[in-house]
């Protein structure tokens, strides 16, 4: 997909979630569900006129909405950086699937080898490099 044809479809789904969001606040304002915060905001900008408040309180409401999608997106990224798994969690995992015992303090590491061997590792640097050598690949 070219640059231009790829900036076409992005602004024809913009404005197609635009529309819907602008259904969304003129179904709140129908139904007398608007919020009483941007509703005062609408008439102080537009000087009290009923039709310019609700047109008004349209936009600001619209602008709230892509706010909050704004707010969320950024929340679920964050969760789902928060989720992934570090190196050195991956690399422990894989030790434990080759039956040593990995147990942790702090950032201290100590190693218990499936034949009886104990070693201590002091960082997850050298957890990851002493399970690299035993054949972890990410």
């Amino acid at each position: 997909m070219s640059f231009f044809s790829s900036a076409k479809a992005k602004l024809a789904a913009s404005k197609l979630a635009e529309e819907q969001l602008y259904a969304q606040a003129a179904e709140e304002v129908a139904s007398g569900q608007i919020r009483q915060g941007l509703w005062a905001k609408a008439i102080a900008e537009t000087g009290g006129g009923e039709a310019a408040a609700k047109a008004r309180y349209l936009k600001l409401r619209v602008d709230i909405m892509r706010a909050e999608a704004e707010v969320t997106d950024y929340a679920m990224k964050q969760a789902a950086k928060t989720v992934q798994p570090t190196e050195v969690d991956l690399a422990i995992n894989f030790l434990k699937g080759e039956g040593y015992k990995v147990k942790s303090q702090g950032s201290r590491f100590w190693i218990h080898e499936p034949l009886g061997g104990k070693t201590k590792e002091k960082s997850a640097e050298q957890v990851i490099e002493y399970a690299k050598e035993r054949g972890f690949r990410l």
